[in-house]
């Protein structure tokens, strides 16, 4: 089975190698989707043999995608940014994962390196295995599908925060999607400079109000006027903008008040603003809500657990970890907490 690399880009010159040559081993063509580079970004594709096909940008991400795609000849595709890499031990797993027929698709945990340790959801990178994370203190995650099968029925949708699963969860029968044990990792935070970062927010916050304006108009699910009101709500909160944050995540949970990524994160606003009988209430009920994403789900139960030492409430902390245990069993973070609480039990 071959495997497409797509990718689209603007002005990566200085990233764009090593993305590709993280993956060019297992990849037998490279499609790249240029929207307005004015360095080299084009002829350090070609370099790599990748096919180029430049698109005017009109400020929609999931259009550009799917020109990438739509060009794939591939049995399937994988998609990296520029700022991203595999690991080399984490190749032969694409390989495999692609042998399996029980799904058309693999959601990864992306890896979102940061230097800021106070950020929701910090993960210390002590005692990880890959290179990767060496040269930062952790990172923050989230989940991408990235690996699937070019089909006509899989393509992007939306302007911004696009991706494949939508599309392929309204598929009937069996094939989903399944998420990968093994991480994508993301450097755009720490490799890009924080003003150019803000110009990226201030452009998704744009794109996401128009993605949300027309939902509305065109009736979208509640679902889906709850993602479109949570992703601008996450670009507030890049620029600490936690008020406007707070507003739009409390707009997607009067949509609909299941969405677990918006009540998690309005549990963590509560939590680092420290009032904690707010985040007690949003973090539980974020536990209380199963969905596949599990990685986040045992975050939202490690922030539980940590508002639970911070107001010296040790033993619903060891409940709240062991209830954490059964979802994750081997669980790194988890475990560490849990001998920590054992000391803090004959301390506090």
């Amino acid at each position: 089975m071959a495997l497409a690399l797509c990718m689209i880009v603007k002005n990566e010159e200085k990233m764009l190698p090593k993305a590709i040559e993280s993956v060019k081993s297992i990849v037998d063509e490279i499609v790249v989707v240029d929207t307005g580079s004015t360095d080299n970004t084009k002829d350090i594709a070609k370099s790599y043999g990748a096919k180029v096909i430049p698109l005017e940008w009109n400020d929609n991400f999931g259009e550009a995608r799917n020109v990438s795609i739509r060009n794939a000849k591939s049995d399937w595709i994988l998609v990296i940014d520029a700022d991203e890499t595999i690991a080399k031990e984490d190749l032969s797993t694409i390989k495999e994962l692609m042998k399996d027929k029980r799904y058309m698709a693999y959601a990864f945990i992306q890896r979102n390196y940061t230097n800021i340790e106070n950020v929701s959801g910090f993960i210390h990178s002590d005692n990880d295995t890959y290179a990767e994370s060496k040269n930062y203190p952790g990172w923050v995650e989230s989940t991408v599908t990235r690996l699937f099968k070019n089909l006509p029925e899989i393509f992007y949708e939306d302007y911004v925060h696009e991706d494949v699963a939508s599309a392929i969860m309204k598929k009937k029968g069996t094939g989903k999607i399944c998420l990968a044990d093994m991480p994508i990792h993301h450097f755009g935070r720490v490799v890009r400079s924080y003003e150019e970062r803000l110009k990226w927010s201030d452009m998704y916050i744009r794109i996401g109000l128009k993605k949300l304006n027309d939902k509305i108009k065109a009736n979208g699910s509640k679902r889906e006027l709850a993602i479109a009101c949570f992703e601008i709500g996450n670009s507030y909160g890049f620029k600490r903008e936690m008020d406007k944050a707070t507003d739009y995540y409390k707009k997607a949970e009067e949509y609909d008040s299941s969405f677990r990524p918006c009540i998690s994160n309005l549990g963590m606003i509560y939590m680092d603003g420290g009032d904690y009988g707010k985040a007690e209430i949003y973090l539980k009920k974020a536990t209380s809500i199963r969905d596949w994403d599990t990685p986040m789900v045992v975050r939202d139960y490690i922030a539980l657990a940590k508002l639970y030492v911070f107001t010296k409430r040790i033993t619903d902390a060891k409940h709240t970890l062991k209830a954490c245990l059964k979802i994750d069993p081997r669980n790194a973070e988890v475990i560490k907490m849990m001998d920590i609480l054992e000391f803090l039990r004959f301390s506090l």
